[in-house]
């Protein structure tokens, strides 16, 4: 078999990309074959944290991070990683094990579409060498997911494709009808890889873990039942019986890198990768999962229902006790992580890509100048959750960088840890010394404002109607008040266990989750907003504006270095701005809860001569699954003089702890800050920062080039 092969592995932090990459280090098919191994992932992790056996003797290992299929242009896309992968020119084999989950079948569709066609594009473009393409499939081709499937099984390669509509939602047809058109008349061709269950390992977890839930469920259930105990399967006979084939990481990437050399057998054709020919069950899995804790699998409890996230929710406080993080064995902090460091990475290619329109001039792109850059991060009732999200965001918005280096004297060049890794000063904004990010703990007036809110017709209108519904939700809940003045609680524990419960969320009838968010919604967007810019339901957008202000000063009136200012903070402040500045007027839908990892934007423009004026624009999106769209401040259509913005702003504003204290009706500024933390106690529990939620909503604002700009015309509507 010819050597020197150079492969590139799209995905490589997933399970079956992990494992091409394990095998291609390892050697297979044989020592030599391969000389250089490119892995390229999104969520970022260094070769230490890998796990991959690095053998001296084997492929150089190149880990390319950050790469997002879905950033910028395709052009862009190509150009940056040309840039970054060293010998793209070089690569014969492209194995892509990339993939982005998205409810909308549809969506996912299309967005996985763009991402290969993309990853397709470089590689052919850059890549003349290349001769084999491989790709995983999966059974949800086979229609699996069907009412009643749509073949009996055994489920063979020549049963053809699922026909619409169900046809339509499966984006490796799409896939192969790409690989078809474009490898015509090419020296390179492409086979597809079918598994069904994979079982692997990801180096950053994964979000889709069943195994994750069934070794908390087993863990728990050991630690309160004791050693030995019986333990019946949580599902029903079906599930116990019904048959499915595992494929480990390692054979699907075995197979896929034997397909790759043996072209004559595999050329357009896609293969069922399994373990073993025989199927498995889980009445043969369970038991030998069980025993691992030393417990006793048996088959369904009949009538008796076992529902493992109640089980696990209920003693959530052994676990606790024992040292065990549930939210980190379900992948939440990973996710919350991710999300972050997406939005980063999306903010990078709008404001620092030299090619977008909208970069900021004169910002240091590639090595942070920490002059140009201010970072404010919230340390209050989330604990260390926003403080970790920003950092995430940070390495999205200045990724690592070989060039991060340093000269000694003696001609040596060393380069920062992790392959360049950018180190960005953060200042953390605790509520014991400054009240400007979490202004409304221990504000007296602020709780006389929610006690009128409760006491409210509207209030009183709204519990009457949702009565029978909050009713009719204890079973979903655990042991949580049932309550209005509880909503915001209830719809926080019911989107955690959602996102991250698979026992749960197949339980979860989907209106409920719905009714919840407008409920929970109607209670916040109450709670923190006013009917008066100034009053004090608006406190906390008050004092951000202060924030907000103070570099808006340093951006357009003044020599100030700073380009980009960056506040990450809880959701709250995100619905008192857009109260405040009277946002909300022209689209209702800002009062309420803010999806995770949101972004305000705002920018400054500059008109072109004779009439030179500083515009200001707000943009904000809504979750990672969202774009950028205007927001109308001060009734102003599209941008508003940075002037009149400020002027309209600062009547209201809250610019230190004497101010919040008189606002607030505090004994004092000092004795109230040095008696917050204690003062929580004293408060209702939905009033103080929601715990568990690690909602890391931005704000931020940038200063762009001189554009030209009408005033009072605008150019997008919301």
């Amino acid at each position: 078999m010819p050597g020197g092969k150079h492969a590139i592995v799209f995905g490589a932090s997933g399970l079956a990309g992990w494992g091409v990459v394990d095998q291609l280090l390892r050697g297979y098919p044989s020592k030599g074959t391969f000389t250089r191994v490119t892995a390229l992932i999104n969520r970022p992790f260094s070769i230490s944290e890998s796990g991959w056996t690095v053998d001296r003797d084997g492929p150089e290992i190149q880990l390319v991070q950050n790469v997002n299929l879905l950033t910028g242009s395709a052009e862009e896309f190509g150009d940056g990683l040309k840039e970054r992968v060293q010998g793209l020119e070089t690569a014969t084999h492209m194995f892509y094990f990339a993939y982005k989950q998205v409810d909308d079948p549809l969506v996912e569709v299309k967005t996985n579409c763009d991402m290969f066609d993309r990853a397709l594009s470089v590689v052919e473009r850059y890549s003349p060498e290349l001769e084999f393409v491989v790709f995983p499939g999966g059974t949800r081709g086979y229609g699996i997911y069907q009412p009643g499937g749509t073949w009996s099984p055994p489920l063979k390669e020549s049963m053809g494709r699922l026909p619409p509509p169900a046809g339509d939602e499966v984006y490796y047809f799409k896939f192969e009808d790409t690989l078809a058109e474009r490898s015509k008349g090419k020296k390179w061709t492409w086979c597809e890889v079918i598994p069904d269950a994979i079982i692997g390992m990801a180096p950053n977890g994964s979000t889709y873990s069943l195994t994750a839930h069934w070794a908390l469920y087993l863990a728990t259930y050991a630690l309160l039942e004791g050693k030995g105990a019986t333990i019946p399967f949580p599902g029903s006979e079906g599930g116990w019986n019904a048959m499915y084939n595992d494929a480990s990481a390692e054979v699907i990437a075995k197979f896929s890198i034997w397909a790759s050399f043996n072209r004559e057998k595999t050329s357009g054709h896609k293969f069922n990768v399994a373990d073993r020919a025989e199927p498995s069950t889980m009445s043969e899995i369970w038991p030998a999962l069980a025993e691992f804790f030393g417990l006793k699998g048996v088959g369904p409890a009949g009538s008796e229902k076992v529902v493992p996230s109640e089980y696990v929710e209920k003693h959530r406080d052994v676990l606790e006790t024992a040292g065990i993080n549930v939210e980190q064995v379900w992948g939440k902090e990973q996710l919350d992580a991710a999300e972050s460091y997406q939005l980063g990475d999306t903010l990078r290619s709008i404001y620092l890509n030299p090619k977008s329109e909208l970069h900021i001039e004169g910002i240091h792109s590639d090595l942070v100048d920490t002059k140009q850059l201010q970072v404010l991060a919230k340390s209050g009732g989330e604990g260390n959750a926003v403080f970790e999200s920003t950092i995430a965001l940070l390495q999205g918005l200045f990724p690592t960088n070989p060039r991060n280096s340093i000269t000694l004297a003696n001609g040596t060049t060393i380069v920062a840890p992790l392959n360049g890794h950018q180190y960005i000063p953060v200042e953390t904004v605790h509520p014991k010394n400054d009240r400007l990010l979490e202004p409304w703990t221990n504000c007296p007036a602020f709780r006389q404002h929610v006690a009128e809110f409760y006491a409210s017709d509207e209030f009183k209108t709204k519990e009457k109607e949702a009565e029978h519904f909050l009713d009719s939700i204890k079973d979903f809940v655990f042991g949580r008040p049932t309550t209005l003045e509880n909503a915001w609680n209830i719809y926080d524990h019911m989107n955690t266990q959602l996102t991250y419960n698979q026992t749960f969320a197949y339980r979860l009838p989907p209106h409920i989750v719905e009714m919840m968010r407008s409920l929970a919604d109607f209670h916040e967007n109450g709670v923190f907003s006013d009917r008066k810019p100034s009053g004090i339901g608006n406190i906390a957008g008050r004092s951000l504006m202060h924030l907000v202000l103070t570099s808006l000063d340093r951006m357009g009136f003044s020599e100030d270095p700073l380009k980009f200012a960056l506040i990450e903070t809880g959701y709250q402040p995100f619905i008192s701005f857009f109260h405040e500045i009277e946002a909300v007027k022209e689209d209702p839908e800002l009062g309420a809860i803010p999806n995770f990892s949101s972004a305000i934007a705002i920018e400054l423009h500059q008109t072109n001569p004779p009439d030179i004026r500083t515009l200001l624009r707000l943009k904000f999106r809504n979750g990672t699954q969202d774009t950028f769209k205007t927001i109308h401040a001060y009734g102003h259509r599209n941008t508003i003089p940075l002037t009149e913005f400020i002027y309209r702003a600062k009547t209201s504003v809250i610019t230190n702890n004497n101010e919040w204290a008189q606002a607030c009706g505090a004994r004092d500024a000092n004795v109230a800050s040095a008696n917050a933390i204690e003062g929580l106690a004293a408060w209702p529990g939905s009033y103080i920062i929601i715990f568990g939620m690690l909602l890391a909503v931005l704000f931020r604002w940038m200063k762009a080039p001189a554009r030209s700009f009408s005033t009072g015309q605008s150019s997008s509507k919301r």
